[in-house]
């Protein structure tokens, strides 16, 4: 029995205690870069939202214009036939 080593279980919690450790920090991090990604994905979805309502009132401008513009050309035209 001499030639057996006695097992020191004081470092092996230690190093259980510091793989735990580890793995509580790996998911702190996880969880803070998510949010992260989270609150962008949320500053970005307003943004297009912004986006699409002027892109929307920049469509219906123009047609508003288009619309006139032929109104106008179709009276100088039936002016001018007169």
């Amino acid at each position: 029995m001499e030639g057996r080593q006695k097992v020191d279980f004081s470092e092996l919690t230690q190093y259980f205690n510091g793989i735990r450790s580890s793995i509580g920090d790996v998911a702190d991090r996880t969880g803070e870069s998510l949010w992260r990604v989270e609150a962008q994905l949320g500053q970005l979805t307003r943004q297009l939202v912004k986006m699409n309502t002027l892109l929307t009132v920049l469509v219906v401008a123009v047609i508003v214009y288009l619309v006139v513009k032929l109104i106008m050309f179709k009276k100088h035209k039936s002016q001018a036939s007169q």
